[in-house]
């Protein structure tokens, strides 16, 4: 899922130029986006470039404006041009201007970078330049701009073949920074599991090579789809250069699958790290791997998940490989609440002379237990925290920690102070782990906090090294799996935290597991949370000096993995070609696991991931005597392994080959009538002739000729069959591959094979859509305009004389004049713009920003080819346009959106008594600290009903009890935060008007009001960003968020601001906006001063209202209209009844719901679970499987607010 963000795009490449949020407020939308074209709209504040430009921030080298990361076409140079621009007021002369910000035209305001390749895609940086001289000399600062990039012709740097896939492991990487990828790409397929490359010196090599221990360590992997690479030529003085080589070696190697994950072998001394110096710390320097993982352009960003496996010993390494494979083949299951419970350790503490306690480190952990424990991925989290002097002493906790370790535990969670070999507050050492006898129940790590994965510490071990290689033995495990920790010893606690939330949200929200993608997404959340100091602070704080100690591809085992019920013959001969495997879990069978057979002792590895019904045929070639091992595999889910016995038997007939005769191409296509023969090998101990008979297991293929011959075949002897042949259906796709049974009989024997067909036909994928309307190339209310569309032949053949119908079933296209495209040839890989155009007429009144889907259904020689989708966005969206929907569906109004009826008017109504206010309750709070109070009924959000909230001094109130006054503020949504929480103004808010602050109480103040249906709460204090040494703090922000009363409807949310000021320039300035429950729904105006394009710039007089009512009266329709959904609530007889050991049962639902379909036995118990949950109207299949129950009768029960229908099933075995 893609949670919801800010228009923040981060730039990731130093090639391009960088600017600083500081330097001048932009806001950039994407308003369409195609690989040849993409259109960018951006939004400078004038009167922010104006404040800084006194501050004389512009001076500083990296001052250049924002912009945007985009992917564009693999061939020909990109150009940007501007369309449109408007400037606002002239900067005063007296300004000290670097000429190198000021464009002298027009077409120099936008600065766009060479194209850089990341992984699968060609990117692009667009920035732009805040300031331009007019036409009289004069330097302005620039209001908006439009701009587009247009990628044609050929050549062009850094040449890259447009993506037909993308990496497993990468594919969440484009989608959080590539802006237009969705738009591009929403129909692509993630490819199966790539390459893993080991990296060391050839006599660690020689120590370890013979042991046991890593044969089983590699054989996993290879086992579970891997290619399997290793390098092992360094010498033990390598350089950084030579390491460097051979990982960039191996990733440009395209002769072999995608580069995935990379484990360096050693420490520090065998393989050396890059160190670099701190850049708040002259004398200070830590190492880092990351660099060795930047393979692909010139980001800062990882292109291969890395990590480290550091010892010193043999003894050390085989100890550790020794405790991954048992960890993931062989984990401890004799008792399963290891797996649901974590220890959370956490010190607020500081050392140095005078020094001022932290308070966010065991807030931090506590709001990882919460939401582990809320969540349902724990039920036992033991704390050991560390608040203050009154506190235990420090070193008193240390058997209490083995103690919580040893009793089993899947996750240790740390933050506080830390150095290299302990942690400090709470106390943990190394001889602490030295104690550890918790066995095969080993945690994963996650020490966000200074020094303790310092693998470069010249004076023994860091805790990270022995937590994970200094612990155990070759036959005996102990310890943690992983480690995730710093380098450097001065961490700061903000980035700290981030990362933090970044795990537990990959881990919750994700589903993320391999420790690899972990460190991943502490990173991009640290990253993204930090865009005013990405260069240097935020590279080296969160990207640089945190590493990962441990094998990379490791898979988690956290929150009680799923188990998997696996069936395939355990026995078979050689003559079998087509592996059939079958999962489940709980009863239903599990889609998306990888399943791979490997040949013993060969790196012959076959994988393919099950399908919706759990299955997957995986073609073999075994020989005689073989022993093939079979690895199942998913994320969340305990790894499966066993063994298939070749045998022989002396009826044994094999297909090696598939001959087609068919059409011009000789691969089957849709619609037409394949001829072929098969060769057999006699793989067993007789002569013989077979008798063919062919059956089809697809309706869409029709047997036209089903027998054929093989006549006298000594053993091992092949010969050709007599041809068959078959008629494919029309409605078949490229890369199909229906099964073909054939029993072969020789008399008295006889066997069936069975064997794929390839079916090759045109893919088409919608590439753009090009709107010609004479004007800005923008799809806007009440335009009729043409459309062009370019299209891509992904699949197997030509397409000839290709037509599309286009539809939509959204209300906010009013009619189509010609909804019928055309191309007359598309050649296999080819992008070809269409022959003629569409014509079609956007109705009045639709709101900027929508998304029109339009479905596309390809034809050629009157057959379907291809049924595809493309999202088009409408409208150019200004700060008077409504924000929204999220997921959930709440808009934001502001009062400066004229012309909509949630457009709110604002109209301060005062509580504080010394301003004039009368009737309010007056609530005393100290500074970060916040207080619970019943609501005068129940208020509904989220589809949630609430009769209570809890308001904070910092600025927010949430509709669950917040166990931590929240004084530093995130990006909304965020993983970080009170539940259910609502924002006005979130950021660090005092009383104080002089420096230093004393913490003096705040005053917020509420009321009831009754005639009017709503409760008010207001906050007046002052932004602890304006507080200096050098005057008082004048950064007043009187505020109040209100909230409507609907009473059985979400309540809508108004905020006002009577004086606002978001200056905390160190902190990232201040969030709006809402978010739900799960800190996955929600809506951010702003953060770290950037605003999205539509919303206004914070200001004294200016209301906001969030709101459940849409701005227009073309709300969202189902995807097939009305006439084809089904009348009435039908649950339809099952098909096969009576079965074995599968049915398939059919249900009609005729409006949106939620609905239970469960299977009972005679005694009315429960025995399993097909369908609970919201589903759309319309028609549904689900497979029931009963090969874990016993033969009887049994009833389907489908229960749903429209009604309730049973039906009978008889099992039979």
């Amino acid at each position: 899922m893609r949670r919801a963000t800010l228009a923040i795009i981060l730039l990731l490449l130093p090639l391009m130029t960088f600017a600083s949020i500081r330097n001048a407020e932009i806001a950039a939308r994407i308003v369409t986006a195609t690989p040849e074209r993409t259109v960018v709209t951006t939004e400078f504040d004038p009167s922010e470039v104006l404040t800084q430009l006194s501050s004389r921030e512009l001076d500083q080298p990296s001052s250049d404006g924002r912009g945007v990361i985009l992917a564009i076409a693999g061939r020909g140079a990109p150009v940007a041009r501007i369309l449109h621009v408007e400037l606002a007021d002239v900067v005063s002369s007296s300004s000290r201007l670097d000429e190198s910000k000021i464009a002298a035209n027009a077409d120099e305001l936008a600065l766009l970078s060479e194209p850089a390749i990341l992984h699968d895609l060609r990117i692009v940086s667009l920035n732009f330049r805040p300031l331009m001289r007019d036409e009289n000399g004069a330097v302005r600062v620039v209001r908006r701009l439009d701009a587009e990039v247009v990628t044609g012709g050929f050549g062009g740097l850094n040449e890259q073949d447009d993506p037909v896939s993308f990496s497993s492991a990468f594919y969440p990487v484009y989608r959080t920074f590539v802006a237009n990828l969705d738009e591009l790409y929403p129909e692509i397929s993630v490819r199966l599991p790539g390459r893993y490359l080991v990296v060391m010196t050839a006599s660690r090599y020689t120590s370890i090579a013979n042991s046991g221990q890593w044969r089983r360590w590699l054989d996993l992997k290879k086992g579970k789809g891997y290619t399997m690479q290793v390098s092992a030529t360094l010498p033990n003085n390598a350089s950084l250069a030579a390491v460097s080589q051979i990982i960039r070696q191996a990733y440009e190697d395209h002769s072999l699958p995608d580069l995935e994950y990379v484990v360096l072998f050693g420490d520090n001394n065998e393989i050396p790290s890059q160190d670099y110096l701190n850049p708040e710390d002259v004398e200070d320097r830590a190492v880092g791997d990351n660099t060795y993982f930047l393979l692909a352009g010139n980001d800062s960003l990882p292109d291969v998940l890395g990590g480290r496996i550091s010892g010193s010993t043999q003894t050390e390494y085989v100890a550790y490989l020794n405790k991954v494979y048992r960890y993931e083949a062989e984990p401890y299951r004799a008792s399963m609440d290891w797996f649901r419970s974590v220890c959370c350790v956490a010190g607020n503490f500081a050392d140095g002379e005078n020094p001022t306690y932290p308070v966010t480190p065991v807030w931090n952990v506590n709001w990882a237990r919460e939401r582990l424990l809320r969540d349902g991925c724990v039920t036992d989290a033991d704390t050991f925290y560390y608040h203050s002097l009154a506190d235990p002493p420090a070193p008193q906790y240390r058997p209490w920690i083995r103690n919580d370790i040893n009793s089993g535990v899947c996750m240790v969670l740390y933050r506080g102070w830390a150095a290299t070999q302990l942690w400090k507050c709470p106390e943990f050492k190394n001889e602490d782990v030295d104690q550890l006898t918790n066995g095969s129940r080993m945690p994963a790590v996650f020490a966000m906090v200074c020094g303790s994965g310092n693998f470069a510490f010249p004076g023994g071990p860091s805790l990270g090294e022995k937590f994970t290689t200094g612990s155990g033995s070759p036959s005996e495990t102990k310890g943690a799996i992983i480690y995730i920790g710093a380098s450097d010893l001065h961490t700061n606690t903000r980035h700290n935290n981030a990362m933090l939330s970044g795990i537990m949200e990959a881990i919750l929200e994700g589903g993320v597991r391999s420790a690899g993608s972990l460190l991943l997404a502490s990173k991009l959340e640290g990253w993204r949370q930090f865009p005013l100091e990405r260069y240097p602070i935020a590279w080296y704080y969160v990207l640089h000096v945190f590493n990962l100690l441990g094998d990379p591809e490791t898979q988690i085992y956290a929150c009680l993995p799923g188990s998997m019920d696996v069936a395939y013959s355990q026995q078979t001969s050689v003559g079998t070609t087509l592996q059939y495997v079958n999962v489940f879990s709980d009863g239903q069978p599990l889609e998306g696991a990888l399943v791979a057979i490997r040949k013993r002792g060969t790196d012959q590895v076959v994988a393919e991931r099950t399908n919706a019904q759990g299955d997957v045929y995986l073609p073999v070639d075994f020989a005689a005597q073989d022993t093939a091992d079979i690895t199942v595999w998913k994320s969340g889910y305990f790894l499966n392994r066993g063994e298939i016995l070749v045998q022989n038997q002396a009826f044994d007939p094999k297909i090696t080959a598939v001959n087609w005769s068919a059409g011009a191409d000789n691969l089957p296509n849709p619609g037409e009538t394949a001829n072929f023969t098969l060769t057999f090998r006699n793989e067993g101990s007789s002569a013989t002739s077979y008798a063919l008979s062919l059956a089809s297991s697809d309706p869409r293929v029709t047997v036209i000729t089903g027998t054929g011959t093989v006549s006298n075949l000594a053993p091992g002897e092949s010969g050709t069959s007599s041809s068959m042949s078959v008629q494919l259906g029309t409605e078949m796709f490229d890369g199909e591959r229906p099964r073909l049974a054939v029993i072969v009989n020789d008399d008295p024997h006889f066997g069936m094979r069975s064997f794929e067909m390839p079916v090759a036909a045109p893919d088409p994928s919608v590439v753009s859509l090009t709107v010609l309307d004479g004007g800005d190339g923008i799809l806007s209310a009440g335009e009729t305009a043409h459309i062009s569309v370019t299209i891509k032949n992904n699949g197997h053949q030509n397409a000839e004389n290709m037509t599309a119908i286009v539809a939509t079933f959204d209300a906010a296209i009013e009619g189509w004049a010609d909804n019928q495209t055309a191309w007359a040839s598309v050649p296999v890989g080819e992008t070809v713009l269409s022959d003629n155009t569409l014509n079609l007429t956007m109705a009045q009144g639709v709101t900027p920003g929508r998304q029109i889907l339009f479905r596309f259904e390809f034809r050629q020689n009157n057959v379907v080819m291809a049924r595809k989708h493309y999202l088009l966005p409408t409208g150019i969206v200004t700060p008077n346009t409504p924000t929204g929907p999220d997921a959930y569906g709440y808009w934001a109004y502001e009062d400066n959106d004229a012309g909509y009826a949630a457009t709110p008017t604002y109209s301060w109504i005062e509580l504080d008594p010394d301003f004039g206010g009368l009737g309010a309750e007056t609530h005393e709070v100290r500074d970060d600290t916040h207080f619970g109070m019943r609501l005068p009924g129940t208020f509904i959000y989220y589809g949630q009903s609430y009769d209570s909230v809890w308001i904070c001094s910092n600025g927010w109130l949430s509709f669950e009890r917040a166990a931590i006054p929240e004084f530093r503020n995130w990006e909304i949504p965020s993983p970080i935060g009170p539940r259910a929480m609502v924002c006005p103004f979130w950021d660090d808010l005092i009383i104080d008007k002089a420096w230093p602050n004393d913490d003096s109480v705040h005053t917020v103040w509420t009321r009831w009001d009754a005639a009017e249906s709503r409760f008010i709460v207001e906050w007046r204090a002052m932004n602890r960003g304006g507080l200096n040494s050098s005057g008082p703090n004048t950064a007043y922000c009187t505020f109040q968020a209100i909230l409507e009363f609907h009473w059985n409807l979400d309540g809508d949310i108004l905020f006002q601001y009577n004086q606002i000021a978001n200056v905390d320039v160190d902190n990232n300035f201040g969030s709006v906006g809402i978010q739900d429950s799960y800190h996955e729904r929600g809506l951010g105006l702003t953060y770290a001063n950037q605003y999205i394009p539509s919303a206004a710039v914070l200001s004294a007089n200016h209301a906001i209202r969030f709101t459940t009512t849409p701005p227009d009266n073309y709300s969202d329709v189902p995807d097939r209209p009305a006439s084809d959904l089904p009348v009435r609530l039908a649950l339809h007889e099952a098909y096969p009844n009576p079965f074995n050991p599968a049915a398939e049962l059919r249900f009609d639902l005729p409006r949106a719901g939620r609905v239970a379909l469960k299977i009972y036995d005679v005694l009315g118990q429960e025995v399993a679970v097909l369908v609970d949950g919201f589903q759309a109207a319309g028609s549904y299949r689900v497979s029931f499987d009963g090969r874990a129950l016993p033969s009887g009768l049994y009833f389907a029960r489908l229960a749903s607010d429209q009604g309730v229908q049973v039906r009978k099933l008889m099992l039979v075995k």
